[in-house]
């Protein structure tokens, strides 16, 4: 665990820094899963579990909506680092899967970690932040573990948030009678 805050510490703090520490990390996505993206996404889904009972949800309601939101949310890293490293070459940047999940992933911490606060929803500013320093960890992150021009990057970034966002409102889409019960 001391690994995984030591992480989020160095990313948050000092992108630059960590970002070619991470490009040349071995492991697939599979290991960025099992040993940081789960936890964070715990966090994540233990937050939304806490509002919804705060909100007047049902506990089973609460508990089951929150972890297939869980669920989905591993599902729609995988989608977005697909399509993320499809569109990679267009901007002159490699395609390799591993290093865009690897990407997509590590990128999302900030967002990840400001999900804590859903558990009181009117400090929902502070996950708008952490999303936004999330994009800008897209954004350094891209050169260096996709190998994207720099003067590419500002574009590639804002596509790769589209494909985002697109993915994001799928799964919305797909919970919304979970969060509406």
């Amino acid at each position: 665990m001391e690994r995984i805050i030591n992480r989020i510490k160095k990313l948050l703090s000092n992108p630059a820094n960590e970002w070619p520490v991470i490009n040349v990390e071995s492991g697939n996505s599979t290991h960025i899963i099992k040993n940081y993206l789960v936890y964070l996404v715990g966090v994540a889904i233990a937050a939304q579990f806490v509002g919804g009972l705060f909100l007047g949800r049902n506990l089973f309601a609460s508990l089951i909506s929150s972890l297939v939101i869980g669920v989905l949310m591993i599902v729609g890293f995988y989608v977005a680092a697909y399509v993320i490293n499809l569109l990679s070459p267009s901007f002159g940047g490699i395609q390799d899967d591993q290093k865009a999940f690897k990407l997509v992933a590590y990128a999302a911490t900030a967002s990840l970690v400001a999900q804590i606060v859903v558990i009181l929803p009117f400090l929902g500013i502070v996950a708008l932040i952490g999303s936004l320093y999330s994009i800008y960890l897209f954004y350094v992150g891209a050169p260096i573990v996709l190998g994207v021009p720099k003067e590419k990057s500002l574009l590639f970034t804002l596509v790769s948030i589209l494909v985002m966002v697109g993915v994001s409102i799928v799964i919305s889409l797909l919970t919304l009678p979970l969060r509406c019960s």
